[in-house]
């Protein structure tokens, strides 16, 4: 086989990863058939920790989950990394770019319970799991009531979590479980107003050295321009407000036609004061509806509200 029309896709060892991966094979298999594409699993830091039971958070972040990826990309190991965009550092590593962002499914959050019932339903002092200070923030501004408890691992660990009830409930993306034909666990998906999802939610990230042209034309037709749109706002409106992996802060746009929406939010990391903001612009405006936004989180103490979470 000619070794042009291989392609090695980087990848972490989980099963959602490997789902994510061949989903973005069978999108280039309608375009390019001719290509042969190679998984190269990747256990990374974040894996590791996760195995373990350590803070992803305190450790470094989400960032842990692509370094050993983005390093084999920039050395050659690969020649194509597929994230879940929500992963991948606000600055990737210098020497590589977005080669392209496929649609992007649902963004939402999904409630997993024991009791088979929606969070308003649940009974006081259930117990929610979670690792991230999104949820937990946006849970106890809801729910001051109910307990939560810092877990790790995979979606499979995190489920297994609750049907053991070693917790009441957990939290998941809608994206992922569909993804891995989980659907039927879901008890509830949560609205956006809610629960604000992580920049990059429901999206996949296919990460490219910057001067590979070959592999960046190859994948353009993969580029769905609405969710790349939509993310990329998420992704430069967490830059302005100097959100990081222990900042309590949801953020969402869509592309409507000629006009965005964005809505964000940002919380203390107990949930005790929350600051929401939706608002709408014509798309050739998004940079101005992005400052506008920026300009009143601030305003309004957003930036109190993330200091409280870097203390």
């Amino acid at each position: 086989m000619n070794q042009t029309n291989i392609l090695r896709i980087g990848t972490r060892r989980s099963r959602l990863a490997r789902a994510q991966s061949e989903e973005v094979i069978d999108l280039l298999r309608t375009i390019r058939p001719e290509i042969y594409c190679r998984i190269e699993p990747i256990t990374t830091t974040g894996d590791r920790l996760s195995q373990h039971n350590k803070n992803i958070t305190e450790a470094g972040g989400k960032g842990l989950f692509v370094s050993e990826i983005e390093s084999a990309l920039i050395t050659g190991r690969i020649d194509l990394a597929v994230h879940s965009l929500k992963d991948i550092p606000l600055t990737p590593a210098s020497g590589t770019v977005l080669g392209a962002v496929p649609r992007r499914l649902a963004p939402t959050d999904a409630l997993v319970t024991t009791a088979r019932c929606a969070l308003m339903n649940l009974p006081a002092g259930a117990s929610v799991g979670t690792g991230s200070v999104r949820r937990s923030a946006q849970i106890m501004a809801l729910r001051r009531d109910l307990k939560i408890v810092p877990i790790q691992g995979n979606v499979e660990t995190r489920l297994e979590k609750v049907r053991r009830r070693r917790i009441d409930a957990t939290l998941l993306a809608v994206a992922g479980l569909t993804r891995l034909g989980l659907t039927e666990e879901i008890d509830e998906e949560l609205p956006l107003e809610q629960m604000v999802p992580a920049a990059g939610q429901g999206a996949l990230g296919l990460q490219i050295r910057s001067d590979d042209r070959r592999l960046a034309d190859i994948l353009d037709p993969l580029d769905h321009k609405p969710s790349r749109i939509a993310v990329e706002a998420e992704r430069s409106l967490a830059r302005r407000l100097g959100a990081h992996c222990r900042s309590s802060v949801g953020l969402f746009s869509q592309v409507r036609g000629v006009e965005m929406e964005m809505q964000a939010v940002v919380l203390s990391p107990d949930g005790d004061e929350r600051i929401f903001i939706r608002n709408t612009a014509p798309l050739v405006r998004r940079d101005e509806l992005l400052e506008r936004i920026a300009d009143e989180l601030h305003h309004r103490g957003a930036k109190r509200l993330l200091d409280k979470a870097s203390g």
